[in-house]
């Protein structure tokens, strides 16, 4: 029976039961010598004893025994070799084939990462090296020049070059918008990323095209989404005239003013005659100086005087400042976005700006400079304050329509800001842009149904088609009663209509419904902003009952301003204006019927008109 065992273990077992065969007799050797006194022990043992050595011989060769001769894996491999039904050399030779695998299994795993480590540093030392090259080949963007006069190729790497400081620049005048809405009706911005608006159809058709999905109301973009829209739009629309436009090398400051202009001003404005930038063109090409240069920029594009919005004004007189060497880049990534708008405030308050102020020549608080003392003298120059780069760093907030905006740097790549901290330009640039083809590659946006229906409904829209329009809205509701938008859509479409009744009752009827408490804040808010528009609008129509209106246009704005975060300063204090006009006059002539009951025949003053009662 013991025999019969015997020739069943396998030959990992048998050199096991070898090995602790040996190691058993250390074991009874250190038992013996542990016996003896110490006079016996080995020699030259130093501290250890020779039964402590005898004891980590022992168990040495145990450990070692379990991990590479003898042990589960190593048993279970060799049976597994052993009992293949094809014969071969596994078979005839389990063991060998078996601790052949064992170790070199480990191994292998080990040259892996070892060799994916080497790649990793050959990886590394490539792109040092790339690096280290393109930097011998980087320019100091101080001595940096724009020539138009070259090969499309060449032109297109000297814009890939530039265009990380352009797009701080678009970023800083203007801002980042992230949500897009019809809200106002009549006037003002509708705008998302920077500066593409909803209600203009070549904007709407061409962030549609780039960023593969419908621009429509209520759309959100993100920050990664405006930069590609603005870094296409310069580049399809703007560059290509500018080409055109000028003839003369340009440095690189004054070049990215020019694009700043033309983005706000519209791609045409270089070129075609009677536009804005024609006069700047022509002093740029007569090879005039930076400073004349910049007193006719500011003079095209800087409001007369008397403008209440400055803002605008103190924006072209940044893009004048910086063109003229009065502010750095790595200034301009520690400004938030949009802060020329606010810089008018605090220059009321500077001492350094007041030092140089004079009423006569200049608005308070806006850095141009006027041809005379009347409301309406046009700019011809900017104020150079020496702080002015202080002054610019000094807002560190600003909301627009929502949206906080950032400190520039933030909105920009690393790379991006590493190039422009370090003041450098690379020709071919190095920066790996997340380009609208890998956008559309890696997002894929599904439309629904409901929305593909709105968004005919906003082109019918923006047709002024506004009974067309309503149809489809009505229509996109019925596929869909929580697309929240829709509502507002079509209380607009029966604003412009006028018909705002219709439009009050379609909000109201949505703020009773099931889905209203569903909506997002910032669609309640929408919401209530348009339900004031109309109750305004109804309250102007009215000749007993304007008191009431206004009041319910006023308690639907500030309903607006809960949800939405937004001031909406204009439409709150044009109704403010009526509430206090219309109070008046209810007081006036409530004063006029309590006269009427104690007087006799007598001439009394209406309000705005004199009439005679009789008593």
């Amino acid at each position: 029976m013991k025999q019969n065992s015997t020739r069943q273990m396998t030959n990992t077992q048998k050199a096991g039961d070898a090995v602790r065969m040996v190691a058993d007799g250390i074991k009874d050797a250190r038992k013996k010598l542990s016996k003896l006194s110490p006079k016996k022990h080995f020699e030259n043992a130093g501290r250890v004893s020779g039964a402590v050595l005898l004891w980590l011989m022992e168990y040495t060769m145990r450990i070692a025994n379990g991990l590479v001769l003898d042990n589960f894996a190593l048993r279970a491999m060799e049976r597994g070799f052993k009992n293949k039904k094809k014969d071969g050399f596994a078979k005839r030779n389990p063991a060998l084939v078996s601790h052949a695998l064992y170790y070199l299994i480990p191994l292998l795993a080990w040259l892996g990462v070892e060799t994916v480590d080497f790649a990793k540093e050959r990886v590394q030392e490539r792109k040092q090296k790339e690096e280290e090259e393109a930097r011998k080949k980087a320019m100091s963007f101080d001595n940096f020049k724009i020539n138009p006069n070259v090969s499309d190729e060449e032109w297109e790497k000297q814009i890939d070059a530039i265009q990380p400081y352009v797009i701080a620049h678009l970023f800083l005048t203007e801002g980042y918008v992230r949500d897009l809405y019809y809200d106002n009706g009549t006037s003002g911005t509708k705008t998302i990323g920077v500066g593409f608006i909803l209600d203009d159809e070549v904007h709407r058709k061409f962030a549609k095209k780039i960023l593969g999905r419908p621009i429509v109301n209520g759309l959100s973009v993100s920050v990664e989404e405006a930069r590609i829209l603005a870094d296409a739009w310069t580049r399809e629309k703007i560059y290509p005239k500018m080409k055109e436009a000028f003839n003369v090398p340009m440095d690189a400051k004054l070049f990215i003013t020019l694009v700043v202009a033309a983005y706000n001003a519209g791609e045409s404005t270089y070129s075609l005659k009677g536009n804005s930038g024609i006069p700047v063109r022509d002093a740029v090409n007569a090879g005039k100086t930076i400073e004349e240069i910049m007193n006719v920029f500011v003079r095209q594009y800087g409001k007369v005087r008397g403008t209440q919005w400055g803002g605008m004004s103190n924006k072209y007189s940044v893009c004048a400042l910086y063109a003229l060497g009065d502010i750095s880049d790595d200034v301009i990534l520690n400004c938030v976005a949009e802060a020329p708008y606010e810089i008018n405030v605090i220059l009321e308050q500077d001492s350094a700006y007041l030092s140089v102020y004079n009423p006569k020549t200049m608005n308070e608080g806006n850095l141009l400079i006027y041809d005379g003392e009347e409301k309406k003298a046009r700019p011809v120059g900017v104020v150079r304050i020496p702080n002015i780069e202080e002054v610019l760093q000094t807002p560190q907030y600003r909301k627009t329509k929502g949206t906080e905006q950032l400190k520039i740097r933030d909105y920009l790549m690393e790379q991006e800001v590493n190039t422009i901290m370090a003041g450098e330009i690379f020709e071919g640039s190095t920066i790996d842009y997340f380009t609208a083809q890998q956008l559309a590659n890696s997002v894929k946006y599904e439309v629904s149904d409901s929305d593909k229906i709105n968004e005919e409904g906003e082109e019918l829209y923006h047709k002024e088609q506004y009974k067309e329009a309503i149809q489809k809205f009505e229509e996109a509701l019925n596929v869909n009663p929580e697309n929240y938008i829709v509502y507002s859509n079509i209380s607009l479409a029966y604003y412009k209509m006028g018909e705002p009744k219709k439009g009050a009752r379609v909000i109201e009827k949505f703020i009773k419904s099931e889905y209203f408490d569903n909506a997002p804040d910032v669609n309640k808010g929408y919401v209530y902003y348009n339900l004031a528009l109309c109750y305004e609008k109804i309250g102007d129509s009215k000749s007993k009952r304007k008191q009431k209106f206004y009041k319910e246009a006023n308690n639907a704005i500030e309903r607006a301003q809960e949800y939405s975060g937004n001031s909406y300063d204009d439409l709150k204090n044009r109704i403010n204006k009526k509430l206090t006009d219309e109070g008046k006059k209810i007081a006036f002539n409530s004063g006029i019927q309590q006269m009427r009951q104690k007087n006799a025949k007598k001439d009394i003053l209406l309000y705005g008109k004199e009439t005679t009662f009789n008593a």
